[in-house]
């Protein structure tokens, strides 16, 4: 159902702010700018919302909460306001049983300069948006927001108080503490978190195009290279071109050149990997003295740079769960996820199975050869971090067969530990995810341990979001409803589905039961208007006597339920930072420059919440016990 932006209803869901004439703006500082002021103290007292205004993390919590419900309150309108000219792939809005839902989203929330952390759980799940926003799909984000929240807010308010601190060194020292505590993000500065979020999501909500939403950042195809930074390295695939840092020195930035970045099922951005260690750091000076001296890297060195997107990142995730999570939605179509093995390069199968296979095998050739990693270049050694970001382990340690050098290996259930959830590995200690080489080659019963991430999950996620869209073609009135030119028609078994569907459709008594409202209008079928079509086949005529209390029709009756689509139990961004458990130990042993600075900053793969999702999958899985702490 769309809505005209002359109508009441028009005024009585956006009348309360300018969604026609402005752009969504974020409340929150910019990342450039928080970078900035650790350095000069002139960029803190700049602007018309200086930083040195903000006095507590409260202010934080509030900026953020704001960005979040107005955010998606774009989002609905760039979805449900009638478009000029209506182009075959425009939006059909959402579907008219929802308008209740979309009332409670749409409610003027007049978020104050803080909010304590209780209130920002009030607003965004309690009060009228968290209610709106769990019926229309998105109860697991709900869930998440709230602790990815409080967490941002704590780790800038953190660093915000050292600035002080800082601003009394000399400046090459302020600098190097500046990009320890918020790295680098190596990417053109025309590419900031909210010129992405109106850009590359709520722009898209106009359209029946979200497939660049959930793929990779980076052209898929491209070889993974890492370029040198200052204080580690960064990793990414494809070109670099020359650049900038924010002081003004020659740097390399990655060429996004293809999605926003969203990990499909896992509600967060991945772009630029980073590992942050200085060349001059006592590990690194031991480990060149002698390589058969400790490894020297350890989880907190490496980090996504993708999670300081994060109003790029939280909207790209409500996109995810309206598409994935809510039945029979016509937003389900707006992505083209094909099927495993497929070589069409526009569907996501194809570009996160060749992006990861990519990444792996840089791990496997380049940061497992002795020869390279010799060598003066470092870059090979710093790429062992990748696993953090596109692998998952699927082995335990084999206590009565392993010795100290020559270590053996059992398989455990899968899909296995993703990502950072490997540092919990008994046989990984103490180095988890930035596993030695002859941790990356292990075997167990013939297959690899660390594989990567789309073999593990993302695979299983979009089998799972393909399987709804024939489900739904099948067994919804959802075939009347979406739009042929939508990409998930791109792949052509779905579009001759769809094409049946309709046939059957104007020939079915469920017919009866279409919403002409949602029909979208100047779409055609087998040549001719498919709603003058759906109107001579009878429908609307009876629907004041036949409606049902469920807008889901049953063109062919379904035997079973629709597949769900798994959400992982990860975290959001930052969620849990500062609430670390009393066994959330060091994982390295000695001091180091870059472990006072990272665990400043807060801002690793890694965090507090660790320990909870430990305990948590010791009560899942009885065999854990022998693998994991």
């Amino acid at each position: 159902m769309l809505i005209d932006s002359e109508s009441p209803r028009f005024n009585a869901l956006f009348g309360h702010h300018p969604f026609q004439t402005a752009q969504f703006v974020s409340r929150m500082p910019p990342y450039e700018s928080l970078v900035r002021c650790l350095v000069d103290p002139s960029i803190c007292e700049a602007g018309a919302s200086p930083i040195d205004a903000i006095e507590s993390a409260k202010q934080l919590f509030a900026d953020q909460t704001s960005d979040i419900v107005l955010g998606t309150q774009y989002m609905i309108y760039k979805n449900v306001v009638r478009q000029v000219g209506d182009a075959l792939n425009a939006t059909t809005g959402m579907l008219k049983h929802v308008q209740p839902q979309i009332d409670l989203v749409m409610k003027s929330v007049q978020v104050g300069r803080s909010l304590l952390e209780a209130d920002v759980e009030d607003v965004l799940a309690d009060a009228a948006f968290g209610m709106g926003m769990k019926a229309l799909g998105a109860a697991g984000w709900v869930g998440k927001i709230v602790a990815a929240v409080v967490g941002l807010g704590r780790m800038i308010w953190d660093v915000l108080s050292q600035r002080e601190k800082l601003h009394q060194q000399a400046k090459a020292q302020r600098e190097a503490q500046a990009w320890a505590l918020m790295p680098p993000l190596q990417e053109p500065s025309t590419a900031t978190d909210s010129y992405l979020a109106n850009k590359d999501v709520i722009e898209r909500m106009s359209t029946g195009s979200w497939t660049r939403i959930f793929a990779p950042r980076f052209a898929p195809n491209q070889p993974w290279v890492g370029v040198e930074r200052r204080g580690g390295f960064a990793f990414a695939p494809g070109i670099t071109e020359k650049s900038e840092d924010l002081f003004g020195r020659p740097a390399q930035a990655f060429v996004a050149s293809n999605g926003v970045g969203l990990v499909p099922g896992f509600d967060c951005i991945t772009s630029v990997i980073q590992v942050g260690l200085p060349f001059d750091d006592p590990l690194i000076k031991q480990w060149k003295a002698d390589r058969s001296y400790m490894w020297p890297l350890f989880p907190r060195f490496v980090r996504d740079v993708g999670s300081y997107y994060a109003n790029t990142g939280r909207l790209a995730a409500v996109a995810w769960a309206w598409a994935t999570q809510d039945d029979a939605s016509p937003n389900l179509y707006k992505i083209d996820v094909g099927t495993p093995g497929s070589p069409r390069t526009e569907c996501l199968h194809y570009q996160w199975r060749v992006y990861y296979a990519n990444g792996i095998r840089y791990l496997r050739e380049n940061t497992t050869d002795p020869d390279k990693l010799s060598g003066d270049n470092l870059e090979y050694l710093y790429g062992a971090g990748l696993a953090c970001s596109l692998g998952t382990w699927q082995c335990k340690l084999d206590l009565d067969k392993s010795t100290t050098y020559v270590p053996r290996f059992l398989r455990i259930p899968r899909p296995g530990l993703p990502r950072e959830e490997m540092n919990a590995s008994i046989g990984l200690e103490p180095y988890g995810c930035t596993m030695r080489p002859k941790w990356i080659q292990a075997k167990a019963e013939g297959d690899y341990c660390l594989v990567s991430l789309y073999e593990s999950h993302i695979r299983t996620t979009l089998e799972k979001v393909r399987g709804r869209q024939e489900h739904f073609l099948r067994h919804s009135l959802a075939c009347a409803y979406v739009r042929e030119g939508w990409d998930a028609f791109k792949d052509k078994p779905l579009l001759d589905l769809l094409r049946q569907m309709r046939a059957t459709l104007l020939k079915h008594p469920d017919r009866q039961f279409v919403e002409l409202d949602d029909v979208p209008e100047n779409e055609t079928f087998n040549g001719e208007d498919w709603r003058a079509q759906l109107i001579k086949a009878g429908v609307g005529k009876n629907i004041g006597q036949m409606q049902l209390k469920s807008p889901v029709g049953t063109i062919e009756p379904a035997k079973d339920n629709a597949p769900v689509v798994p959400s992982s139990a990860d975290r959001m961004p930052f969620a849990g930072y500062g609430k670390k458990s009393d066994d959330d130990a060091e994982d390295a042993p000695g001091p180091s420059r870059a472990t006072t600075a990272f665990g400043l900053g807060g801002a690793t793969l890694v965090g507090g919440w660790l320990a909870y999702r430990i305990y948590q999958r010791l009560k899942q899985r009885e065999e854990e016990k022998t693998w994991t702490r």
